[in-house]
């Protein structure tokens, strides 16, 4: 049970109070209008008037047809016609409808990246609790903390830089990109404690050689957003405009939905906030704790966090890790290949072994996947 984890990590650092838990979001809710309407109600992105007049209409939603002014048959029905229509950014087609129904219309068709979307109504959920209540932090529930130094971090982070309106106190990326923004982009801010987060445009200029590739760094699994960031990212982007969520091109068929990680940064850079990633991370991705998103990329989630974690002067023993953890840990460290849990439980993990023993390449690949 990961909240179990959590609470027995928290346990091990009674200088810190106890966590509470934000309520997921089950990517099977957003299927059908009244799941998805609670969900993006509660995430707050669904305007006051609109969801009272979802109700009273009994779960409608207006469609294309009731914004066409041209068939007298099909206009809104009189509990619609009396909501006002919000101004948000977007084609004319989208403006002239209801945020609503502008925004079931582009993601009830939507496949896979359902659980992209739960993913940010969750963090929303989160976000509205932490501003409220005066959190300090955001936490999923795949992390583990660098006790017992983790603490003493986030307090000095938080205390030297009371301006930002955003800190990231856990990240990731691909080994070459960590390679550019642990050895080159934070170094020129040392002796911060924290640096200014990467964008496409800090990645070349003196550098332009090391050619780092999309996005620096990713993940939202630890950090702190201020009130002011928070409004700024769900009142001035997301419920200004559906396409900072949901985006499609001109051959394709059903829309995508942007990762909360990908459009948190950037939203809050463009409203020139101040966006900090910490010089060194309390919190790290737990070893092989399958995605509920990238499942297949777990085993390169490891091996980058493997590199994070030297690149900090750390080590998986310096993480407060459960039992099975470890020993999947102990597992990749003799045989240089990462397990799963279930794979644990089935008995593949064996402490004795310095190798694993592979007769062919192709068995090798399918321990992988």
């Amino acid at each position: 049970d990961r909240q179990k984890l959590i609470m027995e990590m928290f346990d091990a650092m009674p200088s810190m109070e106890s966590p509470i838990f934000s309520p997921g979001v089950p990517q099977r809710n957003l299927r059908n209008r009244m799941g998805f309407m609670n969900a993006a109600y509660a995430a707050g992105l669904i305007p006051e008037q609109e969801w009272e007049a979802f109700h009273k209409s009994q779960g409608e939603i207006p469609t294309n047809r009731d914004y066409n002014k041209d068939n007298e048959h099909t206009l809104l029905t009189e509990i619609w016609k009396d909501v006002p229509i919000t101004k948000r950014k977007g084609s004319e087609w989208d403006v002239n409808q209801h945020y609503t129904a502008e925004f079931w219309r582009k993601a009830k068709s939507l496949g896979r990246d359902r659980a992209v979307l739960a993913c940010t109504f969750a963090h929303l959920i989160a976000m509205k609790t932490c501003v409220e209540g005066g959190f300090d932090l955001i936490l999923e529930d795949n992390v583990r903390a660098s006790t017992p130094i983790c603490v003493e971090q986030i307090r000095q982070v938080i205390e030297n830089n009371s301006e930002a309106d955003l800190i990231y106190f856990g990240w990731l990326g691909s080994v070459k990109n960590l390679t550019w923004v642990i050895h080159t982009h934070s170094k020129k801010y040392c002796p911060d404690d924290a640096f200014p987060f990467p964008l496409a445009d800090t990645h070349y200029g003196d550098d332009a050689e090391i050619n780092v590739g999309g996005t620096a760094i990713w993940g939202a699994f630890a950090y702190w957003i201020s009130k002011k960031g928070y409004d700024k990212f769900l009142k001035e982007t997301l419920q200004n405009d559906v396409g900072s969520m949901l985006w499609r091109g001109k051959r394709m068929k059903s829309f995508v939905v942007k990762p909360i990680d990908k459009i948190l940064p950037r939203a809050l850079l463009n409203h020139n906030l101040s966006v900090l990633v910490a010089q060194k991370p309390a919190f790290f991705r737990a070893p092989m704790l399958s995605s509920k998103i990238h499942t297949k990329w777990d085993a390169e989630f490891c091996k980058s966090t493997e590199y994070q974690l030297a690149g900090t002067s750390l080590s998986w023993n310096d993480l407060w890790l459960s039992e099975s953890e470890r020993q999947i840990v102990e597992h990749r460290n003799n045989t240089g290949v990462w397990i799963t849990e279930n794979e644990l439980l089935e008995g593949k993990f064996n402490p004795s072994l310095k190798e694993q023993i592979v007769e062919t390449e192709e068995e090798l690949a399918a321990i992988k996947i």
